[in-house]
C-alpha cells in the first residue's frame, strides 16, 4: 500500500512540475515541485540520480536569494541521501 501511495506521489508531482515548468511561473513553485519529485522519487526507489539532480536543481533556485529555510533542508537531504 506505502508502495502504491509512493508510486502516486511520483505521478503528482511529474504533472506539478510540468504544469510549473510554464513561462512566467514562479521559480520557487518549480523549485517546490523539483524537491517533492526528489524525495518521492527516492522513497520509492526510483531513479536516485535523477532524484539527487532535481534536488541540486531546486537548490540553485532556493539559492538565489529565495527561501533561505528551504534551500538548508535540501542541502540536509543532499547530504543525507548520496
Amino acid at each position: 500500500m506505502a508502495q502504491r501511495a509512493l508510486r502516486a506521489a511520483v505521478d503528482l508531482f511529474e504533472d506539478a512540475l510540468r504544469i510549473r515548468r510554464r513561462p512566467n511561473e514562479d521559480p520557487t513553485l518549480v523549485a517546490d515541485s523539483e524537491f517533492g519529485l526528489a524525495r518521492a522519487l527516492w522513497a520509492g526507489g526510483g531513479d536516485r540520480a535523477r532524484a539527487r539532480t532535481l534536488a541540486a536543481a531546486a537548490l540553485k533556485t532556493y539559492g538565489e536569494g529565495r527561501r533561505p529555510g528551504r534551500r538548508r533542508a535540501v542541502e540536509a537531504w543532499l547530504i543525507g541521501h548520496r
